[in-house]
């Protein structure tokens, strides 16, 4: 009996004690206004933010980079991706490459290079990892080019037949992307889509999964809606 005495004792000054911590610390109340001007609904938001001022403090974790070895020397980089055992691939339009480093920056291979012969590429547009299968791709124009990871290239292109984008590649191996769809024969006064899709092996429409209207995307993407 005593014990629970006890207990009870310690719950009541613990509820007591942390209704008091929670009653000092000042709530924080958004200062901003809502008001209609001319039929339309104006929020202003105040300068100070809600939570006061954030301070970060970065610490350099990693530098790739120098001025001595052409492997170093980045130009133009539209993409980066790290895979499951810390290696970086850095994704260049500039040189027409993918440089890969392991998780210390040391450099390790190039992935293809700029060339019109087997495992080379024109216009490098995406870089595709697909880190369960340890393959790399390269989306060149109209079609998809793959490495093994160690740079090897495994004698298949994938052509495309129409203009796809945003490539994945997910862990069966299945291509996904999306492309724009028309809805009507004439193509000045036809409907725009976008469509999210399934690729084929062979770089055709396995499946229409889902799409939606451009404009609705256009207006997303500047920030309308």
């Amino acid at each position: 009996m005593k014990n629970k005495k006890r207990i009870l004792t310690i719950f009541l000054f613990l509820s007591i004690f942390m209704l008091l911590f929670s009653c000092r610390v000042p709530k924080a109340e958004w200062k901003g206004t809502i008001e209609e001007v001319n039929g339309v609904t104006v929020i202003t938001n105040p300068d100070e933010p809600l939570y006061g001022e954030l301070v970060f403090d970065l610490e350099e974790d990693l530098s790739i980079g120098r001025e001595d070895d052409d492997n170093y020397m980045f130009f133009q980089i539209i993409d980066i991706k790290v895979d499951g055992d810390g290696n970086i691939y850095v994704f260049e339009r500039g040189n027409m490459r993918v440089q890969k480093f392991d998780r210390d920056g040391n450099f390790l291979c190039t992935i293809g290079r700029q060339g019109e012969g087997p495992g080379e590429y024109q216009r490098p547009i995406e870089l595709l990892l697909a880190d369960q299968r340890a393959i790399i791709g390269v989306k060149d124009m109209m079609k998809l080019i793959l490495f093994d990871k160690d740079g090897n290239y495994l004698d298949k292109d994938i052509p495309f037949e129409k203009y796809f984008h945003d490539l994945v590649i997910d862990s069966s191996g299945t291509l996904w992307g999306y492309c724009y769809d028309r809805e009507g024969d004439d193509e000045v006064t036809a409907d725009l889509f976008k469509a999210l899709i399934k690729i084929s092996n062979e770089g055709q429409i396995a499946e229409t999964f889902d799409r939606f209207p451009f404009d609705l995307y256009q207006e997303r993407l500047e920030g309308r809606i």
